[in-house]
């Protein structure tokens, strides 16, 4: 009697490739840590965004002053620098 092995002919291999964390690992902890660092990112980029948006403040008025300061210079004309002596 020949022996059938078509049973074996629609099996599935699988790897461990989808598991994302070290095996030795348990699940809870890993998605745990993956839940706390994008918690930290997003308050990383929070803060960014912040920071950002106080620079664009602070900038928006200074610049006037800037320009001022850039066209009395300019129309005071030579020296433009103190003379020591």
């Amino acid at each position: 009697m020949p022996l059938n092995y078509s049973k074996w002919d629609a099996l599935e291999l699988s790897d461990d490739s989808d598991i994302e964390g070290h095996p030795n690992v348990d699940k809870k902890s890993l998605i745990r840590l993956k839940q706390r660092t994008i918690h930290e990112q997003r308050e990383t980029r929070k803060h960014r965004i912040a920071q950002l948006q106080a620079d664009l403040a602070c900038n928006s008025i200074l610049e006037p002053r800037l320009q001022q300061i850039a066209k009395d210079v300019e129309a005071q004309g030579p020296p433009y620098f103190l003379a020591t002596g």
